[in-house]
């Protein structure tokens, strides 16, 4: 489950009217294929069809992030991926605007890959908009991590966000450490990443991952 949403502002929201067309700029495991460099030189062909790509998870992911397609971001501010560095992404963004054509970030923040099951998460800087550290602390109690005796009063006291529901429509993920976004800290370091991605790295707009996993009320 997804949420689409174009720049209004500081925050992401879903507009009344949307008329763009949009192409997915990539595959499950296009990484060849569609890699930033790949993209780049299509840019003006692009913009003859379309007025929005989206674009897949450019964070720096699990196993370092060169064999895989970012939905286990390890380190949001490392913008190194398997798809490419973030100088070519910026490159190709850069290029897709001069177009015309707006560019979507696959965000995601329900779940983050860390330092083993409960040793916390590499530090984010953000620059002007702050330098962020998620801890143990900030993964949820229900968390696959709680049934390991080395994470034993290291996580938080949140439930994920309908974490009494069915899993087609509860927050819990199994692969990676699920967040407390109803803890500030957390909410604070997505505000930031987000904020970040779109004055720094270039984004318009957003595409949620997960967006059953955390309450509805954090995005707008």
């Amino acid at each position: 489950m997804s949420l689409f949403g174009i720049f209004s502002q500081a925050y992401a929201q879903v507009p009344l009217a949307f008329h763009d067309v949009m192409l997915q700029g990539f595959m499950w495991n296009s990484h060849t294929t569609t890699k930033w460099s790949v993209l780049k030189p299509q840019a003006s062909e692009i913009a003859e069809s379309f007025t929005l790509v989206w674009l897949p998870p450019s964070a720096a992911a699990e196993g370092g992030g060169t064999s895989n397609v970012g939905y286990h971001p390890y380190q949001w501010s490392n913008q190194n991926s398997s798809w490419g560095t973030r100088t070519q992404l910026e490159a190709l963004i850069t290029d897709l605007k001069a177009g015309g054509v707006k560019v979507l970030a696959d965000i995601v923040v329900n779940h983050r890959a860390g330092n083993g099951w409960c040793d916390g998460f590499p530090t984010d800087n953000f620059g002007e908009y702050g330098v962020f550290t998620l801890k143990a602390s900030h993964i949820t109690k229900d968390d696959e991590a709680s049934g390991q005796s080395a994470c034993s009063g290291k996580l938080s006291d949140q439930n994920d966000w309908n974490f009494d529901k069915p899993i087609e429509y509860g927050g819990g993920y199994k692969a990676a450490r699920d967040l407390a976004h109803s803890l500030t800290e957390v909410r604070d370091a997505v505000k930031a990443y987000l904020i970040w991605m779109k004055n720094e790295i270039g984004y318009d707009g957003f595409r949620w991952d997960v967006v059953k996993g955390f309450n509805p009320a954090y995005i707008r």
